[in-house]
C-alpha cells in the first residue's frame, strides 16, 4: 500500500526526531569538592562555635559546632573565598582556599577577636625648639664615645659649653652637671632630668654655704642605652615647670 505523500514526510520526520528524543539531555557541571575545617581563636587557641562560613559568590554555607569543625560540600573546584563570621566578638575575615574536585580538602582558620584590633593611631613628632642642644645616638656609638660609661660621660663628650663637675667618689656624692649659674647658695643649679619622659627625682641637697650632693641620677644609667639626649635652657625650658630655670635635660633610651 502506497503511503500519500504527507504522510510519508511525518514519518520521516519523527523517526530523525526520535533518537534525540528519547536520549538525555547533556548536563555541564563544574567538578566540585567538599572543604572541612577547624575555627581557632588567634588569642586562645580555643575551637570557636556558631561561626558561620560562607562561601562568596554562591549560597553554600555552614557553621561550626561546639568543635569548630564545620563540613561543606559541592564546592566549586579551584580556589574559592571562605567569610568567616562570628560577630560581635570577633572580627569578620576572608580565607582563600584551594577546593580539589572529588576529594575533601582541610583547612585550619583563625578569627581576631575585636579587642585585638586597634583603632587608626595618629602620632604627632615635635620638632626641637630652636635653642635646644639635641645630639643622637647610633647603636654602639655611645659606648664606643665613652668607653662603656654613664650618661654624664656622654653629656660631657657631646655637649660644649656644659660644665660637668665629677664626684668625689666618696659615699653620698655624684656628678653634677650645670647648664646655667648657681642662682644661689640654697638653689643649686641643678636641671630637671627626665627619662623617657619621666622625672627623676632631686639629685643634690642643699646644706648652706656647701652642698653634699646625693648619687646623680646620670652617673647611673648607661651611655650604651641612651638613642637621643636633648639639652633645654631658656624659653624652651619653661614649659616643664617649677625648677626649669636651671635648664632640663631629657634622655631617650631605646
Amino acid at each position: 500500500m502506497k503511503l500519500p505523500p504527507v504522510r510519508s514526510a511525518l514519518l520521516l520526520l519523527t523517526g530523525s526526531l526520535l533518537p534525540w528524543v528519547l536520549s538525555p539531555p547533556a548536563v555541564s557541571c563544574q567538578p566540585t569538592g567538599v572543604i572541612r575545617g577547624t575555627v581557632l581563636s588567634s588569642a586562645t587557641g580555643e575551637a570557636l562555635s556558631g561561626v558561620k562560613v560562607t562561601v562568596e559568590g554562591g549560597e553554600l554555607e555552614a557553621e561550626t559546632g561546639k568543635d569548630g569543625q564545620f563540613t561543606l560540600e559541592g564546592v566549586p573546584s579551584g580556589a574559592v573565598q571562605l567569610r568567616l563570621e562570628l560577630l560581635p566578638v570577633y572580627v569578620s575575615s576572608i580565607e582563600q582556599v584551594t577546593v580539589r574536585p572529588g576529594v575533601a580538602t582541610r583547612v585550619t582558620l583563625e578569627m581576631f577577636p575585636e579587642a585585638y584590633v586597634l583603632e587608626e593611631l595618629r602620632v604627632t613628632a615635635r620638632p626641637a625648639p630652636h635653642d635646644a642642644l639635641v645630639r643622637t645616638f647610633r647603636p654602639g656609638e655611645a659606648r664606643a664615645l665613652t668607653g662603656g660609661g654613664s650618661a654624664v660621660d656622654l653629656i660631657a663628650y657631646s655637649f660644649s659649653g656644659i660644665q660637668v663637675s665629677r664626684g668625689s667618689g666618696a659615699a653620698g656624692s655624684g656628678s653634677r652637671i650645670l647648664i646655667r649659674g648657681i642662682n644661689s647658695l640654697t638653689a643649686p643649679g641643678d636641671p630637671l632630668v627626665f627619662v623617657d619622659g619621666v622625672r627623676m627625682g632631686d639629685v643634690s641637697s642643699p646644706t648652706g654655704a656647701e652642698a653634699v650632693y646625693v648619687v646623680n641620677v646620670l652617673d647611673m644609667i648607661p651611655a650604651d642605652i641612651i638613642s637621643r639626649i636633648e639639652v633645654l635652657k631658656g624659653p624652651s625650658a619653661t614649659r616643664f615647670g617649677v625648677g626649669s630655670s636651671n635648664g632640663v635635660i631629657l634622655i631617650f633610651t631605646r
